[in-house]
């Protein structure tokens, strides 16, 4: 008679398995139960994350998504150290029929087809520039629901992502024309169909522009013909930006402009960025999940209680 193989099962393993997938490490280690347990809720977390965000609002659907995948995270971590622990001190353990390597590939495929349509409709970006200020600031992580768009009409004043059709980069900008709409700058003002936007003067602004300079500007709110209100900067109203022929939206194409009127490259550069296509759009813009004002890198951890934001993590993009 044969006697059972044994072999040792290597603690890494185990864990880097169940980090990719929870439960594979289980089935690594021999721990069958275990395995089925945690591959099954693994499905399950995401039928409830997909149901969720189907069901509550945007703003409402995001927010559960953050805590959804900060869950999914910390139980990730939780069931990767436990197969870590129990591979370190077992003893061999005997090989079953189900410790081959194309099993662990089937079930982790398998799994992956599984969930591939319960994938939340989410993508994470950053600010890396000044253009939106003073909604969004160099150092804002955000939260853009990419499928926004399947179920509402896209609106005058949504901060959509879209990828330039110049070079396909992602850029973050303002919607203000839509389709056929005629988009006008005059003296600074905005105007909308021949009807200007309200513009309410706020006072002085002042924000850190290009290597570190300050820049002080006027801060408006401006108000869109829709009702729609949003702040914005101006530098001055005469620069070449601020006078500007008029621009007629094409067909499944929209105008989008930033904030920081003077220092952003939008659709009023018709050769850089221009129109954007419906086809670009790459998502809509519900919240800031993180924030850090750059005065310590990420791995200066024992500055980042000083370089966090904490006033704007969670709060909802307008």
């Amino acid at each position: 008679m044969n006697e059972a193989k044994l072999v040792k099962r290597r603690p890494l393993v185990a864990a880097f398995f169940n980090f990719i997938l929870p439960g594979l490490g289980y089935l690594y280690n021999g721990q069958l139960f275990r395995a089925v347990t945690f591959i099954a809720f693994n499905i399950f977390i995401y039928v409830v994350g997909f149901v969720a965000t189907e069901l509550l609002t945007l703003y409402q659907g995001t927010v559960f998504f953050l805590f959804w995948g900060l869950t999914y995270f910390v139980i990730t971590i939780f069931v990767a150290i436990d197969a870590y622990r129990y591979a370190y001190r077992a003893s061999a353990v005997q090989l079953r029929r189900f410790n081959r390597w194309y099993i662990y590939v089937s079930v982790l495929l398998m799994t992956e087809l599984a969930t591939l349509p319960l994938e939340p409709p989410f993508e994470t970006y950053s600010i890396p520039a000044t253009s939106m200020i003073p909604n969004l600031l160099v150092g804002d992580y955000l939260l853009a629901h990419t499928s926004a768009y399947q179920n509402q009409p896209l609106e005058r004043g949504d901060l959509v992502v879209f990828k330039r059709p110049l070079d396909g980069t992602d850029h973050v900008k303002r919607i203000i024309g839509l389709p056929k709409d005629r988009i006008q700058v005059k003296g600074g003002v905005l105007h909308i169909n021949g009807k200007s936007a309200l513009r309410k003067n706020l006072g002085e602004y002042t924000y850190s522009g290009w290597r570190g300079m300050h820049r002080a500007v006027t801060q408006y709110q401006e108000t869109l013909p829709n009702g729609q209100s949003h702040l914005i900067i101006e530098e001055t109203d005469n620069a070449v930006t601020d006078n500007t022929p008029i621009y007629i939206v094409p067909d499944e194409h929209y105008f989008a402009l930033g904030d920081n009127r003077d220092n952003s490259l939008d659709s009023r550069y018709q050769n850089i960025v221009g129109f954007i296509p419906r086809e670009n759009l790459t998502g809509k813009i519900i919240l800031i999940y993180f924030s850090r004002n750059g005065s310590a890198s990420w791995w200066m951890f024992w500055r980042w209680p000083q370089a966090i934001r904490f006033e704007r993590i969670g709060n909802k993009v307008s």
